[in-house]
């Protein structure tokens, strides 16, 4: 009998141990993977996020760049559209200001 109790005894100290320590463990570890899952998937779009806006910054100010190059570009147009209006229609004139007025793209100088 004495053998009976010593395995009760054993018994019930063993599931106090897994009642009290290890089932606790196990639900604090599940926890902490649990949140640091989430932490990670928040920290991932709060840094797409901030990507997303600076990606469209760049592009929004390269767009006006852009758009200030291309204005400066017409109004040189303009303003050389105007002048050959004024000079003398003859074929010299016109090839000496187009040979001076020559552009070259985007790298006019």
């Amino acid at each position: 009998m004495s053998e009976t109790k010593k395995n009760k005894r054993f018994f019930n100290i063993g599931g106090v141990f897994f009642l009290l320590i290890v089932i606790p463990l196990s639900l604090m570890a599940f926890l902490i993977a649990n949140g640091m899952f989430k932490l990670g998937l928040t920290i991932k779009q709060s840094t797409v996020n901030v990507l997303d806006n600076k990606s469209q910054e760049d592009i929004r100010a390269r767009a006006v760049n852009a758009a200030n190059e291309v204005a400066n570009f017409l109004m040189e147009i303009n303003k050389d559209l105007q002048v050959a209006t004024i000079i003398p229609s003859t074929e010299s004139v016109y090839k000496q200001f187009v040979s001076e007025n020559k552009k070259t793209g985007l790298d006019q100088t």
